[in-house]
């Protein structure tokens, strides 16, 4: 194997692991990450996490083995209604 043609493999290996996704129908949105939301709100991960995880209508993925741990999509209704009961009216 030489090194010459290396950029171009790597290259084509990026393109066979870039998953591009589906389009979502226009009455579904994508929902936001923890770090969209912790980036739109200035509040830490850890804080969004809090915030959110037990939050009706979230979208939670728990996987226990080895390590416990869960990823959560937070739908952008939930993300409105819980900034809208959090801000001082």
């Amino acid at each position: 194997m030489s090194r010459a043609n290396l950029p171009a493999r790597q290259d084509a290996m990026r393109r066979r692991q870039t998953v591009e996704a589906a389009p979502l129908p226009a009455d579904i949105e994508r929902p936001y990450t923890v770090v969209e939301v912790a980036a739109l709100t200035g509040f830490s991960v850890q804080t969004i996490y809090r915030l959110f995880a037990n939050e009706r209508g979230v979208l939670v993925l728990e996987l226990k083995k080895p390590r416990k741990r869960s990823s959560i999509r937070i739908p952008r209704h939930v993300y409105r209604r819980v900034m809208q009961r959090l801000t001082v009216q």
